[in-house]
Formats: structure tokens, C-alpha cells, sequence
């Protein structure tokens, strides 16, 4: 039982240690890894492992996070444009004040709903404005066969 206890204890200080400057030492693994700020735009996340991570700040445009674990990881004020977001799981992550987010200073706590729908009605209005992609699975800015063989791909090899 010690020796789980004493094991247990160097994680912790291992994962704690992780940061902007040596993260691809732990990828997958990133586990509460400090990356406030960090330049992450472009990094290959995919099925990374970032539950409790400190990503407030942080450059994570055009970053592929397909399969990544971000529960409870702060991205207060990241920069997700272009991100790859596909079968995240962003179960109580802080989502306040993304870049670009419609508000831009103040976290959406609340959704507006006024026509029953089931969603937020400000950010439909401004997807709707804005162009919305959906479709577009490989974000070449049009929805063609190229997405629905991703989609399917996406199926086969989940």
C-alpha cells in the first residue's frame, strides 16, 4: 500500500511540472499540465489527456484536439479559431471570454432561448451572420465530398 501511496506522490509532482516548454514530453498524458499563455496554434492534440489542464491564454488556433479530454481544464480567454474540435469532451471546462466569443469580456452564463428551440438564440444569430460552416468536416471552406468521406472515415474508425 505504501508503495502505491509513494508512486501516486511522483505522478502528482510529475504532471505538475508539466508546462508550454516541455508539454510534448507528456503528450498524451498532459493531466493538469500548466500551459497559461502557451503558443499551442497548430499542435497535434489529438486524444490528448487534458482534464484539469491550465490552458487560459493560450493560442490553440488551428490546433487539432479530435478525441481530446478537457474536462474541468481552463480556457478562459484561448484562442480556439480554426481548432479541430471533433469528440472533445468539455465537461465543466471554463469556456469564459474565448477569443472572438460573441461578448468578448464577460462569460455567457446564461443561454437566451426566446423561441423554445433548444439553443442559444445570440450565438445562432451570429453564426447565421457570420457564415456558418457546418458540414464542413475538413475545413476547406466548402461542404463537398471530401467531407462526406471524412464523415464516413470518422464512422468506420471511431
Amino acid at each position: 500500500m505504501k508503495n502505491i501511496l509513494i508512486i501516486t506522490m511522483l505522478l502528482g509532482v510529475g504532471y505538475s511540472e508539466c508546462n508550454e516548454t516541455n508539454w510534448e514530453e507528456y503528450y498524451p498524458n498532459m493531466m493538469y499540465c500548466d500551459l497559461e499563455g502557451a503558443d499551442l496554434s497548430g499542435a497535434d492534440l489529438s486524444g490528448a489527456n487534458l482534464a484539469y489542464a491550465d490552458l487560459s491564454g493560450a493560442d490553440l488556433s488551428g490546433a487539432v484536439l479530435q478525441g481530446a479530454n478537457l474536462w474541468d481544464a481552463n480556457l478562459s480567454g484561448a484562442n480556439l479559431e480554426g481548432a479541430y474540435l471533433f469528440a472533445v469532451d468539455l465537461w465543466d471546462a471554463n469556456l469564459c471570454n474565448l477569443v472572438k466569443s460573441p461578448s468578448g469580456d464577460v462569460c455567457e452564463e446564461s443561454v437566451t432561448d426566446s423561441n423554445g428551440d433548444g439553443y442559444d438564440d445570440v450565438s445562432y444569430e451570429v453564426g447565421y451572420e457570420a457564415g456558418a460552416t457546418s458540414g464542413d468536416l475538413n475545413l476547406d471552406g466548402s461542404g463537398d465530398v471530401l467531407d462526406v468521406v471524412m464523415l464516413v472515415n470518422n464512422i468506420i474508425n471511431p
